[in-house]
């Protein structure tokens, strides 16, 4: 007699043998992923909440970015302007404006939706020889641009003009998964 008879089990063949499945240690993983929801209160509506596919939270962070512009320029007898600047997206922007020549110099700051339509924001700052000043704009526009001259016609001097803003954008960031009793 075969060995699978002695079982009382039926085999077509003496030679193979019936053996029992091993148990696997530890959580067995599904062959369908889950996907946890979770739900949160805004204002007073319930919303879920943005996870991925792993179930890691997304978060919409805000990266600030600095960025600067540096020009050296020899003032003249008339206006001259430096190119526009886009602060759509900056937070915070201003000119800094170092005379490092030997007469006084004036500059005036323009803002407008576009190139074409351009007006004055502040009026005429006087920067002193040998002395720095910031120039901050009073109030918002798409673009801007500083324009410089010599306060005393027939002179010129040198200046140093930076231009520093920070900048936000925003991106969709997934933070790693959250667990229970973590």
């Amino acid at each position: 007699m075969s060995s699978c008879y002695k079982r009382k089990n039926k085999c077509n063949s003496k030679n193979t043998k019936r053996t029992r499945p091993r148990k696997k240690k530890g959580l067995q993983k599904s062959r369908h992923a889950t996907k946890t929801q979770i739900w949160g209160k805004y204002k007073r509506t319930i919303k879920p909440i943005l996870t991925d596919r792993k179930g890691r939270l997304i978060t919409i962070d805000r990266v600030v970015w600095f960025r600067e512009q540096k020009e050296n320029v020899v003032t003249g007898a008339d206006f001259t302007a430096l190119p526009l600047q886009n602060i759509s997206l900056s937070n915070q922007y201003v000119y800094s404006v170092q005379n490092t020549g030997d007469y006084d110099a004036e500059v005036r700051i323009e803002m407008g939706p576009d190139a074409s339509a351009l007006t004055d924001d502040i009026g005429l700052e006087i920067i002193p020889a040998k002395q720095t000043k910031i120039v901050t704009p009073l109030r918002f526009s798409k673009f801007i641009r500083i324009l410089y001259r010599s306060a005393i016609p027939g002179t010129s001097t040198h200046l140093s003009i930076v231009f520093q803003a920070q900048d936000h954008y925003w991106q969709k960031v997934a933070r790693r998964k959250i667990t229970a009793g973590v």
